[in-house]
């Protein structure tokens, strides 16, 4: 009987003590489990982050590409050319060579602009350089502050634009307006065409080309090709009622 009672007593210690071992494990186990799905979740944090990351990276490269936003603009009419029509929404490049398009100054896109005036110039025109003296006389502070913009489109020589220099051409022709007029020089954009296609739209004779655009529907208030002949004020004289008018008005 004694020995019966001491191999009980053995076998109830040695399951106890089995029991404690088989726990341990299993708390082991848990720990391990919960470490795993900690490092997991890390990893498909970091992941996610790099993800992330790229995509803007990206999104910053393209937008340094040609790549324009497309922007709300009313329907065009086929030609940008006389009274009534609907300006073309242009695109051009400036100095930089960033992308522009006369969208952005389209009333419903840029609520402080009234007045949008188009100019379109070369730099062997003897009245394109004759009118590049006398548009910053009318690109007046008071003017500006009312909701006029002046908008500067370079197309190169005569005979057409060369791509590989317009920016730096471009970029000096800017330079050269603000040292010479000060503030009244720093237009909304100075740019250039590397096509022809819409520019063609614009023209019927030759340069300089302004088109003077009603910004709440893009629609040409006047249009007007070449300049008056040096200390001849007519043109200024002319547009500066006209401007001062349209703030007014529109």
């Amino acid at each position: 009987m004694r020995k019966n009672q001491i191999a009980g007593l053995l076998s109830a210690l040695l399951f106890a003590f089995f029991m404690i071992s088989c726990g341990g494990e299993e708390s082991k186990t848990d720990n391990e489990q919960v470490n795993d799905e900690a490092v997991t979740d890390e990893a498909v944090t970091d992941e996610e982050v790099t993800d992330e990351e790229v995509t803007d990276e990206a999104i910053d490269e393209a937008a340094d590409e040609d790549i324009v936003v497309v922007l709300e603009y009313p329907e065009i009419t086929a030609t940008s050319n006389k009274r009534g029509d609907i300006a073309q929404n242009l695109e051009f490049y400036d100095e930089t060579d960033k992308k522009h398009q006369l969208a952005e100054w389209y009333r419903t896109n840029d609520k402080s602009t009234k007045l949008l005036w188009l100019v379109f110039s070369t730099y062997d025109c003897k009245y394109c350089n004759i009118e590049k003296k006398e548009i910053p006389k009318l690109y007046k502070p008071d003017y500006i502050k009312r909701g006029l913009r002046v908008v500067l489109v370079m197309n190169g020589l005569l005979a057409g634009p060369q791509i590989n220099l317009e920016p730096a051409k471009v970029a000096n022709l800017k330079k050269y307006n603000l040292t010479a007029y000060g503030e009244t020089a720093d237009y909304s954009a100075y740019g250039y065409l590397r096509t022809q296609t819409q520019f063609n739209k614009f023209i019927n004779t030759g340069y300089p080309v302004n088109v003077f655009i009603d910004t709440r529907t893009m629609e040409i208030l006047d249009y007007f090709e070449g300049w008056a002949e040096a200390g001849d004020t007519t043109v200024t004289e002319k547009y500066d009622k006209f401007i001062d008018f349209m703030l007014d008005n529109i």
